[in-house]
């Protein structure tokens, strides 16, 4: 179970701030070069969170995931030691594939892919795949984070990608639907997590009812909400969260 974070009405937690951090990786900046892989500079913006408090809601890093802090800890020691981890050949995908290691920290970042990709799913799924894996490798993380990108379900077989993983495939084909609390968990597991942010977004009908539903599972709260979030806020529009 999660503990609890000291943070004030309005504050955003670490899922916020990375995906603030992955937004700005995907947008560029006048700093970044070709040289550099993708990889390299998503994780050396979270670096920066890690470190100042970059995009914090509070100006400091005061929560991290105990799947991303060790995959930042790789990447720092293996980036530091030498000048050819810097080039456009080096990657940074530090993530850890073992399915026990399947926490929720890369899906809850995750809306900035579908907005920017939004008219192509194909390389958002890509693209979400890529990003999951500089800190959440197992097949289960980049599963759960490839289905949000819009691919309708006969487009995996038809353009030959690998299905789903099958406890992914049990969610996505509608758990969520006839499962209720205390079924649906809002644990730090991937597979709970969007479990639990699918059912709060079907079994409500407007984006604050869902985000309390969401919210009010307890546990890795903010981390539901984060992805019920960027559900609903797709499905309801913007003008349809309240500014409260």
């Amino acid at each position: 179970m999660k503990g609890p974070i000291l943070a004030l009405p309005g504050q955003f937690t670490d899922d916020g701030s990375m995906a603030l951090c992955l937004a700005v990786a995907l947008l560029g900046s006048d700093s970044d070069t070709s040289l550099i892989h993708p990889s390299v500079v998503q994780m050396n913006l979270y670096r920066r969170w890690y470190d100042t408090g970059y995009l914090s809601s509070t100006g400091e890093c005061f929560d991290i995931g105990i799947t991303v802090r060790p995959a930042l800890n790789t990447f720092i020691s293996h980036y530091d030691q030498a000048e050819s981890n810097k080039l456009t050949s080096a990657t940074a995908y530090y993530g850890n594939a073992s399915n026990n290691a399947s926490g929720n920290g890369s899906l809850m970042r995750l809306a900035p892919i579908p907005l920017l990709y939004h008219q192509d799913p194909l390389n958002a799924m890509i693209e979400a795949v890529n990003s999951s894996k500089t800190t959440h490798a197992s097949l289960l993380c980049l599963d759960c984070c490839r289905v949000p990108d819009g691919l309708p379900n006969d487009y995996w077989t038809t353009k030959g990608i690998s299905p789903l993983e099958p406890f992914v495939l049990v969610v996505m084909t509608g758990s969520y639907k006839h499962r209720n609390p205390p079924l649906i968990k809002a644990s730090e597991f991937v597979i709970e997590t969007m479990e639990a942010a699918l059912w709060a977004f079907y079994h409500t009908n407007s984006f604050q009812e869902g985000a309390l539903e969401a919210v009010n599972l307890g546990d890795d709260a903010d981390t539901v909400g984060a992805i019920y979030g960027m559900l609903a806020g797709a499905y309801h529009g913007v003008n349809a969260i309240p500014t409260e």
